[in-house]
């Protein structure tokens, strides 16, 4: 039997963050962790968002699936362009 993969929709508050951190990253280069962990809290800050939702969205956009490892050890290792790509929004 096949599995049927249900497409994600994000939400406008995932939409927003995704939107927010693919910009920020593309003016980032070779962030060290801290400097990529205090990117991601100052836009959730900044736009009054609540991690566990705005994650959800950003772990489908990175590997498919609502949840994963640390979102900065997960952008670290694809790679920042990588991760750029993947997040279409």
């Amino acid at each position: 039997s096949s599995v049927h993969k249900v497409q994600f929709v994000p939400t406008d508050n995932q939409k927003l963050f995704l939107k927010t951190l693919k910009a920020k990253l593309e003016s980032l280069s070779n962030p060290s962790r801290e400097k990529l962990q205090n990117c991601i809290f100052s836009i959730l800050k900044e736009k009054n968002l609540k991690p566990k939702e705005v994650f959800q969205g950003l772990y489908h956009a990175l590997i498919g699936k609502n949840f994963g490892p640390n979102a900065v050890d997960l952008i670290l290792q694809l790679g920042l362009k990588e991760a750029q790509k993947r997040i279409s929004v």
